[in-house]
């Protein structure tokens, strides 16, 4: 039925269920299959503008409807449009709940492992321990047992003392030097002067170093144990870090995991975030990161979900995006894909 009465009766009484044509209102087509459970849109008013009607004509059809059935055909398509969003959201829960397990199984594992060996270096170190103190206990007693037999002798207690310092010296070398080496402080200086080709950077917000290689304007290639990453001269910071290749095969081995690693995030990079109910403080925080990955990942768009609510996250989201010079172009979304509640981005 196109009848909205019947369509919100059959919500309030048991025994009936509403069920609705699905309808492709981006191409404006019928899609011939059944939905069951919630009640479809007619689109009566967005068809009839597709093919032609007049503007006067279709204004006075919504003034003799009435504002409540305008009003609930659009919030029937809301109905839909949110229910494809909860359906991708519940699929990549699925696959992130797979992938958590995994994680958890894989370090209870390792866990497992280090307090094994943990246990074993402790048991070790302790028998150590107490080798040397019995070695040193005995040592002390037969120096004592020596000058108390020559009787204070000074020439005799000197070569005695001088075995004690030796036997000292060989429980040192038992025990072994430990050298705490203090981490490198970035040089001020070095930090704070200009960045230029054979520097080595970081991107902000990741843990990625590497040695920029070339400089385009405000663009930036960085080598990245031979993987080349493109990106912008402003995510770069400059660092005396340097990244750790020693070998061919290592270089090899850390080349393929920069790479399994990259395309593990492409795969598993969400083509949504949702903004709506953050604070504008919050939304832009997450936003930024999200954007500065969908980049680093060469994503072609993205879609920002902030809703429509009183406005407040849809001008800073887009007063945001104009100052990021990988993005093409954004705007809203189609209408059958949430319209102005949903921001659609494209990366040049």
């Amino acid at each position: 039925t196109h009848y909205s009465n019947l369509k919100v009766a059959a919500q309030k009484h048991k025994g009936l269920i509403n069920g609705a044509m699905l309808f492709d209102s981006k191409e404006m087509k019928p899609l011939y299959k059944l939905q069951i459970g919630n009640p479809g849109s007619s689109f009566a008013f967005e068809i009839a503008k597709n093919i032609g009607f007049p503007t006067h004509v279709l204004n006075r059809a919504k003034q003799k409807s009435g504002g409540k059935h305008v009003s609930f055909d659009q919030q029937l398509q809301q109905l839909e449009i949110d229910k494809i969003v909860v359906d991708k959201k519940e699929k990549e829960l699925e696959s992130k709940d797979v992938q958590l397990s995994e994680m958890i199984e894989k370090y209870s594992n390792l866990l497992g492992d280090v307090k094994r060996n943990k246990k074993q270096i402790i048991e070790k170190a302790r028998q150590e321990a107490y080798e040397i103190v019995a070695d040193s206990n005995k040592a002390i007693e037969n120096t004592i047992k020596e000058i108390k037999e020559v009787k204070a002798d000074k020439s005799r207690t000197k070569d005695i003392r001088k075995k004690l310092i030796e036997k000292k010296d060989s429980i040192k070398n038992k025990l072994g030097s430990t050298k705490v080496t203090e981490p490198k402080q970035d040089s001020l200086e070095n930090i704070n002067s200009p960045i230029t080709i054979g520097d080595y950077v970081k991107i902000k917000n990741t843990d990625i170093i590497g040695e920029l290689i070339n400089i385009e304007g405000k663009d930036a290639m960085v080598d990245v144990n031979d993987v080349k990453l493109k990106t912008t001269l402003a995510k770069l910071v400059k660092t005396n870090q340097q990244p750790n290749y020693k070998s061919t095969f290592r270089s090899r081995r850390n080349r393929q995991n920069i790479m399994s690693e990259i395309n593990e995030k492409a795969a598993n990079f969400s083509l949504t975030v949702d903004l709506r109910g953050k604070r504008a403080e919050e939304a832009l925080s997450i936003l930024q990161k999200y954007v500065d990955e969908a980049i680093l990942l060469s994503m072609h768009d993205i879609s920002i979900l902030h809703g429509k609510g009183d406005g407040i996250l849809r001008p800073l989201i887009r007063d945001y995006l104009k100052t990021i010079e990988e993005i093409k172009d954004f705007g809203d979304a189609p209408l059958d894909m949430g319209g102005a509640g949903i921001t659609k981005v494209h990366f040049h």
